[in-house]
């Protein structure tokens, strides 16, 4: 068996990431009537078609589509600018195009991240079969196929190993192997944990980003004691709104009356007051 080094596999794992989102297709903005049928009847060089799994909330949904290739993505989406479901014109992007943006990009993820006895079969076509899977992985403990009925293969499958090194060896050679005349994407599974982890990283970077000092446009004519004098006031401006809306969402409190200090019983206290006035220095005024 070839052995690997860890940054062999890890780079692996992430350009079977870029190829995977470079063959999906992102449909947005879907009626809520719209089916996976509907969609493949329409995009019928597409492999396979699904649904996420979370549940939809509103009127609109979205789905993804895989193809065989990244170029046949391509050319689906450049179709898709004239097409409308129930009047609407769905978003048609492909999901590499959403890689750094919208979804972390496959450079952050390290081999710490990936399970290696766990291996992800992707753009799987819709008429794959349990045989197809167990007689390409012959080592396998569990293999897990979804689907939704005959022939309405979800797409992906789940490959579990006992052994790493049959799974390593698996992941390095049966990655681009054809199913169905149609090259399969295999790859490691991410951890839960991790990909949880990089989802809240990624959106914690978008929100850093837009909370960054916009840039301010200088007109060609003004100097730089201008300009500096120009961001200064105009920090000072922002300062003062903060602090006029603050006070005015704030409670006024009003001073509490100090209770009048008794006469009785204070005399060391006058005494010493007395002192403190007979050694004050006093001024005199010269003629």
């Amino acid at each position: 068996m070839t052995e690997y080094k860890a940054s062999d596999l890890v780079e692996m794992a992430r350009s079977r990431m870029d190829e995977l989102n470079s063959r999906t297709l992102l449909l947005g903005h879907l009626p809520r009537n719209t089916t996976l049928k509907k969609l493949i009847t329409v995009f019928k060089d597409s492999i396979n078609a699904r649904f996420p799994r979370k549940k939809f909330k509103g009127n609109r949904k979205y789905a993804f589509l895989e193809f065989a290739s990244s170029e046949a993505a391509s050319e689906a989406l450049k179709k898709a600018a004239n097409l409308s479901f129930d009047g609407k014109t769905p978003m048609f992007v492909l999901l590499s195009q959403k890689t750094g943006v919208t979804f972390p990009h496959p450079n952050t993820y390290q081999l710490s991240d990936f399970k290696r006895c766990n291996l992800i079969v992707s753009c799987l076509p819709r008429q794959t079969v349990l045989e197809d899977l167990q007689s390409l992985f012959p080592n396998a403990k569990d293999i897990f196929l979804p689907h939704a009925g005959p022939e309405k293969t979800l797409g992906s499958a789940r490959i579990d190993f006992v052994d790493e090194d049959d799974a390593i060896a698996a992941f390095t050679s049966k990655h681009g192997s054809m199913v169905h005349n149609s090259p399969i994407i295999v790859n490691f599974c991410v951890r839960r944990k991790s990909g949880k982890r990089k989802r809240a990283e990624h959106e914690q970077k978008l929100s850093s980003d837009d909370t960054q000092v916009q840039k301010i446009e200088i007109p060609a004519n003004s100097t730089a004691e201008s300009v500096q004098v120009g961001v200064i006031s105009k920090q000072i401006r922002k300062a003062r709104k903060r602090r006029l809306s603050a006070n005015s969402g704030a409670k006024v409190s009003t001073p509490s009356k100090s209770p009048k200090t008794p006469t009785r019983g204070t005399g060391v206290k006058r005494r010493r007051s007395c002192l403190n006035k007979s050694t004050k220095p006093q001024s005199i005024k010269l003629k």
